[in-house]
């Protein structure tokens, strides 16, 4: 691993030039980020398929990147989010993968709404939450990436619409 590590401290003094450091997060935090993604390229890589170098490269840039994603979602919700790299969906509160400063009725009611997702629909809503892409969902459930990205963008609508009547059917009880 060792010799590699110039590609680490590489990739992460590209990410402190190019964006601007999200707060509390310092050129160690990026070097230890990007040396997680080392340590995952190094049990992935397959000769076969190309250099390592390229390889270790977009697999440091992933975590680092992963970095930046969940320290603007802390900023911007206030809380921790949950990460499938992290734990299993099973370990996840509804909380941390849909951070929000709504009330807990709106947390119940989405809830509600999630739970009415057929099994495997819920769990690749719930990994696209967690930053994981359609690709790579499609691999993962052994789909197609357009079959990912229609199923996804139904269960969206679906709740959303799901997520209104419901407001309004709470809305009609409280007044009524």
């Amino acid at each position: 691993m060792r010799p590699h590590l110039k590609l680490v401290h590489l990739v992460a003094y590209r990410f402190e030039s190019r964006y601007k450091l999200p707060p509390g997060v310092d050129h160690d935090d990026l070097v230890q980020e990007g040396s997680l993604g080392l340590w995952e390229a190094l049990r992935r890589y397959d000769p076969l398929k190309g250099s390592f170098s390229t390889f270790a490269i977009i697999c440091i840039e992933s975590k680092i990147g992963k970095l930046f994603r969940k320290s603007r979602a802390q900023k911007r919700y206030g809380s921790p989010v949950c990460y499938l790299s992290d734990r299993t969906v099973d370990d996840c509160t509804l909380e941390e993968v849909i951070p929000s400063k709504e009330s807990v009725e709106t947390a119940v009611v989405l809830k509600v709404l999630l739970e009415t997702l057929p099994a495997r629909e819920h769990r690749m809503l719930m990994m696209y939450l967690n930053g994981y892409r359609q690709p790579e969902l499609a691999r993962r459930f052994g789909l197609t990436q357009s079959y990912v990205s229609k199923l996804l963008r139904r269960n969206i609508r679906d709740l959303r619409r799901g997520y209104s009547d419901r407001l309004l059917e709470n809305k009609k009880t409280k007044k009524g």
